[in-house]
């Protein structure tokens, strides 16, 4: 290994920065990676993601059993450099780092001849509230060569790590919208939404655009546990920016509307597009319609699609957007808690001006939603899906365009129709977690 290589290696590691100040002078212990003891949830200790554990868990467990597995680097500029299996390797979690910490933890093991080490630590918590973020070091001991200690943190996503991760930055922004902007293009850096939605956001640049490590790590934690519940934060922040009352820009025609599109309509429509696609144009049957829904429309997206058309309606340009995200999801009377009630509220008709398209059936108990409430969703989806397939086959066959008025295969139109069994339980999907929400909310 050379200096360059090492040098190198640190400008492509997250969290493990203190170690190589030395470079080839120094002994270290690297951390390849971390799992939860007795399960199979594993986080990376390299890249922009490094340590941070996604849908694993709501809060640290108390107690928590962590593995470290990694391997101790000799520099070669090392003067007589000792056997690796006469070192100990500390892994050290000390309290004033970490204060949510029931007293410092520390496990020191010994390497094997080639520098492999395996160190397990178990951490329990003082009562209160648990930290998100874990500090430590993996330390070298029993030589009297030079070493350097190596910089590590595990990282629990949730609401209080998010905010406090984008709110430094958000003063510097140009206004609450712009800023929000900025984040979607983090956690959602598909260019599509710039070009058809998005337009006066475009020079906005992306949140951690200087610093990869961060923008990594941000959309490695997006979809996180709130109240209980899963929310994809990128659907949040995309429902925000593509809210109604924002008025997104440029409009896009007659037939789609923006605030529907880029979010639960979206995601539903667009795996029936997409399932479509591939079936019937490009011959690719390797997933169903089911299969397109688990990669665009999981619980956790339309959860976040409703809460980011909640917040939409809620939006105030003159507060922070991390000020805004407090307050809708914190607190026991948090906004949240009725998402569903408020996305029945707020959701519009075409026509906007506060015309409801959402109406809960009177008497229904429990709540179910109205007839007119299941054909505008209906009619939602279905158009997403029909210029989603004229988006993508024009893009994939643009040198041949008479494929756009050649008949549609059967079984597409009867997709797409207004009998269409697939919409219909696209829409049965929706309404099921929305009936269920209204049915498990707590009283106003």
């Amino acid at each position: 290994m050379t200096l360059r290589s090492i040098t190198q290696w640190k400008a492509v590691t997250a969290e493990l920065r203190g170690v190589l100040s030395g470079g080839a002078r120094v002994i270290y212990a690297w951390p390849d990676s971390v799992r939860l003891s007795g399960t199979s949830a594993r986080v990376s200790m390299r890249g922009p993601k490094a340590g941070v554990f996604v849908e694993t868990f709501v809060e640290f467990p108390d107690p928590l059993r962590v593995v470290f597995e990694g391997r101790v680097f000799v520099g070669a500029k090392v003067a007589n450099p000792p056997s690796l299996s006469a070192l100990e390797v500390q892994v050290h979690f000390a309290q004033s780092d970490n204060p949510s910490l029931n007293g410092e933890i520390s496990m020191i093991v010994r390497p094997d001849a080639d520098g492999r080490f395996e160190a397990a630590v178990v951490a329990s918590f003082a009562p209160g509230p648990r930290q998100h973020t874990l500090k430590g070091t993996i330390k070298i001991r029993g030589t009297n060569a030079p070493v350097a200690d190596t910089a590590m943190q595990l990282i629990c996503p949730n609401l209080s790590w998010f905010v406090e991760t984008i709110e430094p930055r958000e003063a510097a922004a140009a206004s609450s919208l712009e800023f929000v902007g900025a984040v979607r293009k983090v956690l959602n850096p598909a260019g599509e939404f710039d070009r058809v939605s998005f337009g006066r956001n475009a020079h906005v640049k992306p949140l951690f655009a200087d610093d990869v490590y961060a923008a990594g790590r941000l959309k490695a934690g997006a979809r996180l546990a709130v109240n209980g519940e899963m929310v994809t934060l990128s659907h949040v922040i995309t429902g925000i920016e593509g809210g109604r009352r924002q008025d997104p820009k440029p409009p896009i025609g007659d037939m789609l509307r923006i605030d529907t599109l880029v979010t639960w309509a979206g995601d539903l429509g667009g795996a029936l597009y997409k399932f479509l696609n591939a079936w019937y144009w490009d011959g690719d049957m390797s997933l169903d319609l089911p299969g397109f829904v688990a990669q665009t429309a999981t619980r956790a997206d339309l959860i976040g699609d409703i809460d980011g058309v909640n917040l939409s309606f809620s939006w105030d340009q003159s507060r922070p957007l991390s000020e805004q995200l407090r307050a809708y999801y914190e607190g026991p009377n948090a906004p949240a808690r009725r998402r569903f009630s408020r996305f029945v509220e707020v959701t519009e008709t075409d026509a906007g001006a506060g015309t409801r398209a959402l109406a809960i059936e009177p008497g229904s108990n429990p709540p179910r939603l109205t007839a007119a409430s299941r054909a505008f969703i209906e009619d939602q989806i279905r158009k997403v899906a029909i210029a989603g397939l004229i988006y993508v086959t024009a893009e994939q066959y643009k040198r041949d365009l008479d494929v756009l008025t050649q008949p549609l295969p059967v079984p597409v139109e009867a997709a797409l129709g207004p009998n269409s069994q697939e919409i219909k339980g696209l829409a049965d999907l929706f309404i099921g977690i929305v009936e269920t929400g209204l049915a498990n909310e707590p009283p106003p």
